[in-house]
């Protein structure tokens, strides 16, 4: 029988018969790293806490017989309240065990070993109740792939006709999913997990062109008179920025949300020493952002809530 191929630029869509393939592992070798952040809100309280994250494989552990890779984390907790926030930044945290057998992929929880991805599904396939998946009625829409590093990993497109968009839209063998890695795929109210990128050899891979910085190491740009202030936080339709500049200057403001969408901010001239002025973030849905500017002017960098 004939097989068929049909392309699209970046991306390769499998016909239904296909040949055996490379299946590739999470991780896919031990220079693979993943920039993944999680954020979570109390309304109640108004009470914020971030966690931007780089996790990383630090080498392999013998449990029952099988061969995990060690994950480790490295970032920076932040917490914020009406009237101030704080910054916990921590290194080397224990992030979870993960393995990948034939086309499956395990974590490893306490004394259980768990399925975390089935890279064996065809379109029309149910996912399976997973670490990953708590939704019995997840379809696999589509398989395609696409291309990273130089070799083409299968794409495995989700839906839920139940849930509808409360579920990530993707994973991808050898990388993970539009959440994270161990993170779960349902969206919960006030919590979310956001995959920012892929790396191999300390440079991100995926997605193709991205921007994402791998280090966490700095949320804060510090500067002579220190921080940058923002009030209130969380704010409903204006923040109060107090920054000061080294130098007279044109900045250009951008907001971003946690997925890496940019938003319009007004550029903002500063004079030399400490300035003060205001944003308006009324546009914006409720959520977490970071304001932050243009990148030859590096002076503002900092996280804000929108109630």
């Amino acid at each position: 029988m004939m097989k068929t191929w049909f392309i699209v630029p970046g991306t390769v869509l499998f016909s239904l018969c296909l040949k055996a393939q490379v299946n590739y592992p999470i991780p896919q070798e031990p220079t693979s790293e993943w920039r993944i952040d999680y954020a979570q809100w109390d309304g109640t309280s108004n009470f914020v806490r971030t966690n931007a994250a780089r996790v990383f494989v630090a080498g392999d552990t013998l449990i029952n017989g099988n061969t995990y890779s060690r994950l480790l984390s490295t970032g920076v907790i932040t917490t914020s309240w009406l009237g101030g926030s704080y910054d916990y930044p921590y290194e080397n945290a224990f992030y979870g065990f993960i393995r990948t057998d034939s086309a499956r992929t395990w974590v490893f929880y306490d004394t259980t070993e768990e399925l975390l991805y089935d890279f064996s599904l065809q379109a029309g396939d149910t996912l399976p109740m997973t670490t990953m998946n708590w939704s019995p009625t997840v379809i696999v829409s589509s398989v395609d792939s696409v291309l990273v590093n130089g070799k083409y990993l299968r794409r495995f497109n989700l839906f839920d006709p139940v849930q509808s968009d409360l579920i990530c839209h993707w994973y991808i063998e050898g990388i993970g999913s539009e959440n994270g890695l161990i993170s779960p795929m349902q969206l919960m109210m006030d919590n979310g997990w956001t995959f920012g990128c892929y790396a191999e050899d300390h440079a991100p891979v995926f997605p193709e062109d991205t921007d994402c910085i791998l280090s966490v190491n700095a949320i804060y740009v510090d500067t002579p008179a220190g921080r940058p202030e923002i009030f209130p936080n969380p704010a409903e339709d204006f923040l109060t920025v107090r920054i000061y500049s080294p130098e007279d200057c044109e900045i250009r403001l951008r907001i971003l949300d946690i997925s890496g969408r940019q938003f319009s901010a007004p550029t903002q001239h500063l004079v030399s020493g400490m300035n003060e002025f205001s944003v308006n973030v009324s546009y914006l849905v409720r959520g977490i952002y970071l304001l932050t500017t243009n990148p030859e002017n590096e002076i503002l960098n900092v996280k804000f809530m929108k109630k």
